[in-house]
């Protein structure tokens, strides 16, 4: 059975260890940045680099192409990343009864999310069966995602809205713009971003929310094992944590440092900016992975709090 609300709210994500250092021991981060040193003996050639950024959008329709939605895993643990909307959708429910999307379709002022880089739904579509009284909009601009989301059974077009386009080049479409925005998410999604759309791309966000509104996102953080097993020739620049994989797709590794001045700058309050990590032991050869990702519930502040 499911967890209750409060039980959930209260439950550590999946058994990650929170904190606010990616790495406690000092030996330890000595290693990983010896490591990363490493990588950057051999850097990607400038011009290659831009040509890896100017295609990011044709390697990523590629990859749906190729994969289908059957490489990512739907996450089923958002109730634990954002717990606000699932309050919201909680309230709508007592309020409304039990119809719920049938209730959602017919509210044009029920609450937004807005997903950006929604890929092929492996998060969309678990929020909207969760949530049955909000509205969706979905953004990604690997059309392949796209199709293979309407394509799922569990999506409904009456209450999701779905566009093909690239958030760090395009402005968004133009009923998720100017405070249309209730909760956002971006999951896994600046990673694949150059740096230098950071910013931007947070800005159009900030725009897009209405006071008060919420942005949510997880990602991978510097010291990740998927950043340490990168091969030299891999790694973009030296100053940057942001590397090719062999698909062609570029993978950024974030700090908390970096997101809290990122967000500062744009306007945001952060409410809450951690790492989660996890060991994953490997039952046969005993072998350990370190996972450590960012976490980041930024507050877009009300006119009277600015």
């Amino acid at each position: 059975p499911k967890p209750s609300m409060s039980d959930a709210l209260h439950l550590s994500l999946n058994g990650h260890d929170v904190t606010t250092a990616a790495v406690d021991d000092g030996e330890e981060q000595a290693r990983l940045d010896a490591v990363i040193r490493a990588q950057e003996k051999k850097l990607i050639p400038p011009a290659l680099c831009a040509r890896y950024e100017k295609s990011a959008g044709k390697q990523w329709t590629a990859f749906y192409r190729r994969n289908k939605d059957n490489f990512y895993k739907d996450r089923h643990y958002l109730v634990k990343l954002m717990p606000e909307a699932y309050e919201a959708n909680a309230a709508l429910g007592k309020a409304g009864g039990e119809d719920g999307g049938e209730e959602s379709k017919k509210n044009a002022d029920a609450p937004l999310v807005l997903e950006l880089g929604c890929g092929a739904g492996n998060t969309l579509l678990p929020l909207m069966e969760d949530l049955p009284h909000l509205r969706f909009a979905g953004i990604d601009f690997a059309a392949t995602g796209i199709e293979l989301i309407r394509k799922r059974e569990e999506f409904d077009s009456q209450r999701c809205q779905l566009f093909v386009g690239d958030v760090s080049r395009d402005p968004l479409p133009e009923s998720v713009r100017n405070s249309a925005v209730d909760f956002a998410t971006l999951l896994f999604v600046f990673s694949a971003m150059k740096p230098a759309d950071h910013e931007p791309v947070l800005r159009k966000i900030y725009d897009a929310l209405k006071p008060g509104g919420l942005l949510y996102f997880r990602d991978y953080a510097k010291y990740d094992a998927a950043q340490v097993r990168f091969k030299a020739g891999s790694k973009m620049n030296a100053h940057d944590d942001i590397y090719v994989r062999q698909d062609g797709t570029m993978s950024y590794f974030f700090t908390r440092e970096y997101l809290q001045q990122l967000l500062e700058r744009v306007g945001f309050a952060v409410v809450s900016n951690v790492y989660h990590r996890r060991t994953i032991v490997n039952r046969k050869t005993g072998a350990e992975m370190k996972r450590i990702w960012s976490y980041f519930k930024a507050l877009k502040k009300k006119q009277t709090e600015q």
